[in-house]
């Protein structure tokens, strides 16, 4: 899953000026997947690797296991999201 997100950042990615490059690395998100990766911002906004890979979790989110549990998650979810789409291994596999 993370090389397909990756690839087409590292074709845009290919395309900047080597310069804005850093060794720096970026302040692991709690629960990441990927907590050690560089903070490189090339030519984007955001340090890219950061920003892609932050939502890959090691363990399932609170406010997915509330859905999971038939409660409704709190409003910094609902105010930003128009829905939660949960699909459980029993789910997959059927």
């Amino acid at each position: 899953m993370a090389k397909e997100l990756l690839r087409p950042l590292e074709r845009i990615r290919l395309g900047q000026f080597a310069s804005a490059a850093t060794l720096e690395r970026a302040a692991p998100a709690a629960g990441a997947l990927f907590r050690d990766v560089p903070a490189d911002q090339g030519h984007f906004s955001v340090p890219y690797l950061d920003h892609v890979l932050r939502g890959l979790r090691t363990g399932v989110p609170d406010y997915v296991r509330d859905v999971m549990d038939g409660r409704t998650p709190p409003a910094a979810v609902t105010d930003r999201f128009g829905g939660i789409v949960v699909i459980t291994d029993a789910d997959a596999l059927g």
